[in-house]
């Protein structure tokens, strides 16, 4: 399993799609988390992880608290918690602006597990896609995330897509639900 779909592991005691997600955050519908997985047309070796959320908050507070090393380390280790693991955070970095980097690391069953990667753009209060790693070896080819967040109502409407490899492609289900689970936590934190 790639690393990038660990967060979407599903384990015991974790949400399910069905199940309101809280007063902070709630999902959209159900046939929305569920991963839709299709050809990019931008390039046949890759397929995407398709999630769309509805949060209540507003785009400019949720863009804040997934830019925000300070509330990314809170709400990364709830998102880890829910999943059984340690959630310990170990590094939180992120130079929010174009051409900037991030990187994400935690401790899961005692190994450290980083996620790092470079913003392609930022358009605030709506817009984030970023370079997504988790292997040295994907240096030359990474995954791709894109983020739109669209302000609906007193909240916003979010939607991920996660360009990953063909290869991975049996993965986004776990890739789609580890967004949702991040997306979440973000907007609680928010």
């Amino acid at each position: 399993m790639p690393a990038f779909a660990r967060l979407g592991r599903p384990e015991s005691g974790s949400r399910r799609a069905d199940e309101p997600a809280g007063d902070s955050v709630r999902v959209r519908n159900e046939t929305s988390i569920a991963a839709r997985i299709r050809r990019s047309i931008r390039n046949v070796d890759k397929t995407e992880a398709i999630a769309e959320f509805r949060a209540d908050v507003s785009t400019e507070r949720f863009i804040d608290a997934w830019l925000d090393p300070v509330k990314v380390r809170l709400w990364m280790a709830e998102a880890l918690r829910e999943m059984g693991l340690e959630g310990e955070m170990r590094v939180v970095e992120i130079d929010a602006k174009v051409g900037g980097r991030f990187l994400i690391s935690d401790v899961r069953n005692g190994v450290e597990t980083r996620h790092w990667g470079e913003y392609r753009q930022i358009r605030r209060p709506n817009r984030i896609e970023f370079k997504w790693i988790t292997d040295p070896a994907d240096e030359a080819d990474p995954s791709v995330v894109r983020m739109s967040m669209v302000d609906e109502g007193a909240g916003c409407v979010i939607r991920i897509v996660h360009e990953i490899d063909l290869k991975w492609s049996e993965f986004a289900p776990q890739i789609a639900s580890s967004w949702e689970r991040m997306i979440r936590k973000a907007a609680e934190v928010a």
